[in-house]
């Protein structure tokens, strides 16, 4: 089995920078991958003293078959690095794993990945796999190492160069989203019912995500996405110190090891699951409204 190339972006944390590449280490499959790190410029002067801290953890890195990391010079963003940087890794391999600074990953993360990007790869049905698993209940007795949903996540993931070659990253259809609320309802109730609003915010300029239009790609496609059952990821951001992360813990699951994976045939979104997944965004947006709305005395 070809091995997937890791693509890595970075920016501003070093201390989450070296806990990402330090578990990624770990893997056993991290002398046999190449490690692409993407390292944005800083918005200004008085940004660049902690991107150039990451540079220079970046700049030595070891326990990879290669390592190639390039340092922009100019501020990007996370949307425009990510777009970017994973067509241009694309361009040579037909696979990629991504992660950004502040994932920390399991020993056979990448054992997963790749043995899930090598099941999937000539399934047309699937655009994209991940190492993280959302905490669910009704995993813990899931008998598969990935289940379908109609929603991935961008707390690492893989795809291939196929399905990445048609993302609409413009949305040209951006009218007819606008003023179709069936439409826009039918992506809350197939994904999540917190999708519409932040592509409607895309699309008004109010945030800029590559996540968002990967998500609506895939349900315009009508394709599905591989997450992990047994959880492979955890994000370590969520501590006040990313530009998108707010403090919470509400996403964190135990780290899990497995000896083999097993991935289900055939391609079927448990209804179970997917009820699952609805009513976990759903809680967390009424839990978000409720504190914004009524935010405790201090």
């Amino acid at each position: 089995m070809e091995l997937a190339p890791i693509v890595l972006f970075v920016y501003n944390r070093p201390e989450h920078t070296k806990k990402t590449l330090a578990h990624l280490q770990q893997n056993k499959l991290a002398p046999q991958s190449q490690l692409f790190i993407f390292s944005d410029g800083p918005k200004n002067s008085k940004g660049a003293a902690k991107v150039e801290e990451v540079r220079a953890i970046i700049r030595n890195i070891p326990g990879f078959l290669s390592v190639t990391v390039i340092e922009q010079k100019q501020n990007f963003g996370l949307a425009t690095s990510v777009i970017n940087g994973v067509s241009k890794v694309l361009e040579s391999n037909s696979k990629v794993i991504v992660l950004e600074d502040d994932l920390i990953s399991a020993p056979d993360f990448l054992d997963f990945m790749n043995q899930a990007l090598e099941t999937y790869k000539n399934e047309q049905k699937i655009f994209s796999v991940s190492g993280y698993s959302y905490p669910l209940d009704i995993l813990k007795k899931y008998p598969f190492s990935g289940y379908f949903s109609h929603r991935g996540s961008s707390w690492s993931w893989g795809t291939w160069a196929d399905r990445w070659s048609g993302i609409d990253w413009e949305i040209t259809d951006k009218a007819t989203f606008l003023n179709n609320s069936a439409l826009q309802q039918e992506f809350n109730q197939t994904a999540g019912p917190d999708l519409s609003k932040m592509l409607i915010r895309q699309l008004n300029g109010e945030i800029d995500s590559w996540a968002i239009r990967f998500a609506y790609s895939a349900f315009k496609q009508k394709k599905l996405h591989v997450l992990a059952a047994k959880n492979k990821i955890n994000n370590i951001g969520h501590d006040n110190s990313g530009t998108h992360s707010p403090k919470t813990d509400k996403y964190t699951v135990p780290l899990v090891t497995e000896a083999k994976y097993t991935f289900p045939n055939p391609i079927q979104v448990v209804p179970a699951i997917k009820k699952a997944l609805l009513k976990f965004h759903t809680k967390h947006i009424l839990i978000r409204l409720i504190r914004k709305f009524f935010p405790l005395k201090r």
